[in-house]
Parts: structure tokens; C-alpha cells; sequence
């Protein structure tokens, strides 16, 4: 059992894993009620007393509604500890771990991540470790920065000193270069994101090449992620937006986090469609349109082949659509193909 304050926890108990020499686990706050996160931090890498305390600046210093707070921070021995609010809803990664989220939760939890966002560039800071595990979801069920201890001050120019620890899968291809960042580093950062809850873990990490030095080289040239794959129910709104996000270019991104921000809000989009990966790598997508029937569509195992059908559903009962929207006797891959047609007609 280790004390720290009216704090309690033990080591048997960790959430969650900060880049190089943190860890946070949960903890009994016997003072103030309840359970609390508490990240430890090695002292071995700070260079002296007054950096113990960067991060719970920073974290301080970004107060705001979409950020999680500080509650204290204190020191033991051979950690600093930083306690903060635990939720029970777990991060972004949770939730799309098996699959994509629906468009509209592309829309709300990204529009929440980046007003957070927002605050932290007016601090001024970079981020640069934005991604889906940094987004924690609290009690209300909105989206919350978490993970200030890569931040960096912007300098008078607009640029930050890029920190000893990037993230590899959303490292901004400008940083690779010039080892430096800006605030629209944050923005391809939450292109990245967005674009791996839209389309779900599993389609995310399939892209990834072998080795660390392909990946970095892709993300140089703009091939990790592929711009040009999608899953096929992907609005081709949130396409435009993602692809925009995660330019290449710096300067053709979002200029700010609120402008990025207020193009999320402007997507459009006919179905919010929920997606839920079943066995034998069946797929089935399905739009709820009360009081109406739901649409369901499903990429099924006809083995050897695959079809693609599309039906109104109701509790109970099933009734085909008209068009050309079924098709039989495709492999797989022909109908990943095909449900991109059949998405597209249903927007």
C-alpha cells in the first residue's frame, strides 16, 4: 500500500500508461470521498526541483470544462505524484477498440477535444499528445484533454521545442524535420484521432508498416494513414474534414483548433450509423430512424463467397429494400467496394 496525503493505492491497480516514466493508478482519496487517478512520475529525468511541477502547471494553468483538472500535486521519495479525477467511462480508446464510433460522436467528442484544445493554445502550449487514450470521457459523457506532461511553451515566433517523447502513430510530419512544433501539430494530431475513431482500431493498426523507420518515412509523405481508405459508411463530409486535418502541409490544415472545430459542426450526413464487427469478419451497420423502421446493411459470409444485403427492420420482422443494393457471389474485398456505392446512395 502506498500513502501519499490522505491518498491511498497500490500498484496492483494501474489505468493507464503516460509516455516514457509515468503511470497512473487508481486510488482511494480519503480525505475528499471517492476515487481519484494518481499519476507517478519518476524523478530520474528532471533537471531540477522547479520542473517537478511543469506538468501540474500546465494542467493548471489550462482549466477548462473539455481538460482534465489537477486536484494536487505532491512528491514521495522517487515519484511526483499528480492526482486528478478518475472516470469510470474510461478514454477514447475504449471506445473504439473494436470498431468506429458513429458520426455524430465523431462530431460532438471532436468538437469537444478541440474547444479543450483551444484553452491549451491560448495558455500558450503545444500538446503533441493528442490521441485516443489523452481523451478521457467523464461522468457527464464528455470528451476531456488529459496528459499535459509533453506540453511545450509556444515561443514568441509561434513555435515549441518538441518534447523527448512523441507519440510515433500521430508524430506531425513537420516535427520530423525541423524538431520543432506549432499549435496546428495539435491539429493533425487530432485528425489522426478522429480518423481512427471513425473508421475503428482494427482498420487503424492494419495500416501500420513493420518497422519504426516505415512508418515515420509514411508519415513524411503522407501515406500513414491513407487518406483514400475509409470504412464505407464514413460520411464523405468527415472524409474532407479528416483529410484537411492531416495535411501534410501545415498550411493547407485547419488554422485553429476553433476553426477545425467549426467545420466538425457544419458536417453533414443522412444516417448515423453504428457499426458492430461480428464473427467470421461479418459486419453490420445500422441506423436507427424513429418512429420508422432502422436501416440495417451487412457484409455476410456466404462462404466461399460474400454478399451484401440491405433491409428496413422493425422488432421481429425484416423486409428487403427495392434497387440494387443487394449483391451475391463477391469476395471480400468487392464488397467492402460495393458498400461503399451503397453508402453513398444512402446519404
Amino acid at each position: 500500500m502506498r500513502r501519499v496525503g490522505e491518498i491511498e493505492y497500490t500498484h496492483d491497480h494501474e489505468i493507464g500508461q503516460g509516455q516514457g516514466r509515468s503511470k497512473v493508478y487508481l486510488a482511494s482519496d480519503h480525505q475528499r470521498g471517492g476515487k481519484v487517478a494518481v499519476k507517478e512520475i519518476l524523478k530520474t529525468g528532471f533537471r531540477d526541483f522547479d520542473e517537478y511541477w511543469t506538468e501540474s502547471k500546465a494542467m493548471r494553468s489550462a482549466e477548462h470544462e473539455h481538460v482534465v483538472p489537477i486536484l494536487y500535486g505532491c512528491q514521495i521519495e522517487d515519484h511526483v505524484c499528480i492526482a486528478m479525477p478518475y472516470y469510470k467511462n474510461g478514454s477514447l480508446a475504449d471506445k473504439i477498440r473494436n470498431g468506429p464510433i458513429p458520426p455524430s460522436e465523431i462530431v460532438r467528442l471532436g468538437t469537444q477535444v478541440l474547444s479543450g484544445l483551444t484553452k491549451i493554445h491560448g495558455v500558450p502550449l503545444v500538446h503533441f499528445d493528442v490521441k485516443p487514450s489523452n481523451i478521457l470521457i467523464d461522468d457527464n459523457d464528455r470528451a476531456r484533454v488529459a496528459d499535459l506532461g509533453q506540453a511545450q511553451p509556444i515561443g514568441p515566433h509561434g513555435i515549441a521545442n518538441i518534447p523527448e517523447l512523441v507519440y510515433g502513430l500521430g508524430f506531425p510530419p513537420e516535427s520530423l524535420s525541423l524538431l520543432k512544433g506549432i499549435p496546428e501539430s495539435d491539429i493533425y494530431q487530432v485528425g489522426v484521432t478522429l480518423y481512427r475513431a471513425a473508421n475503428g482500431d482494427p482498420f487503424f493498426k492494419a495500416q501500420r508498416p513493420g518497422t519504426q523507420r516505415e512508418l515515420l518515412d509514411q508519415i513524411r509523405d503522407g501515406l500513414f494513414p491513407n487518406r483514400d481508405a475509409f470504412m464505407p459508411h464514413v460520411p464523405r463530409s468527415h472524409r474532407m474534414i479528416l483529410r484537411r486535418a492531416m495535411s501534410v502541409d501545415p498550411s493547407q490544415r485547419y488554422g485553429s483548433a476553433r476553426e477545425f472545430a467549426s467545420a466538425l459542426g457544419k458536417a453533414t450526413y443522412s444516417h448515423d450509423w453504428r457499426m458492430a464487427n461480428l464473427a467470421n469478419g461479418e459486419i453490420e451497420w445500422t441506423s436507427a430512424r424513429a418512429p420508422g423502421p432502422d436501416l440495417v446493411v451487412r457484409l455476410s459470409n456466404d462462404s466461399p463467397k460474400w454478399k451484401v444485403t440491405v433491409h428496413h427492420a422493425r422488432p421481429g420482422k425484416q423486409t428487403k429494400t427495392k434497387g440494387l443494393f443487394w449483391k451475391n457471389g463477391l469476395t471480400r474485398r468487392d464488397g467492402l467496394i460495393h458498400l461503399r456505392r451503397v453508402f453513398e446512395s444512402l446519404e
